[in-house]
């Protein structure tokens, strides 16, 4: 039945985007593993967008930026990678662009792993 079927894919999409929108307490949802001069590492929980995306919605980025910045004064500069919402995990955010370029190309070489392996491969 196809009408019903795009009903439940509409009310899907619409929680989802309810529980994108929802507030973040700092306290709850940004829990620092690891800080220093060129990175920021967290544990995000799930439930809880790693980035704004589009609708710019409440994230764990947002969160990261409101309390640490970077020196380009956006939070589209820090983002390492991403997790999925229902997704949780270790996030590295970059603090200078430099960083962030170093780091994107090791994700992208696969140098990095990630939870699969941890760390660094030689």
């Amino acid at each position: 039945d196809e009408p019903a079927a795009a009903n439940t894919r509409t009310n899907e999409q619409q929680r989802a985007w309810t529980k994108a929108a929802r507030p973040l307490n700092p306290h709850q949802h940004l829990k620092i593993l690891y800080v220093d001069s060129h990175i920021i590492a967290i544990d995000k929980p799930s439930g809880v967008l790693s980035v704004p995306g589009p609708r710019r919605n409440p994230s764990v980025a947002g969160l990261v930026y409101e309390y640490f910045g970077n020196d380009e004064e956006d939070v589209d500069k820090m983002i390492v990678h991403r997790l999925d919402m229902d997704t949780s995990g270790v996030l590295v955010f970059a603090r200078d662009e430099g960083v962030l370029r170093v780091l994107h190309d090791a994700f992208r070489s696969k140098s990095l792993r990630g939870s699969s392996g941890g760390g660094t491969s030689e």
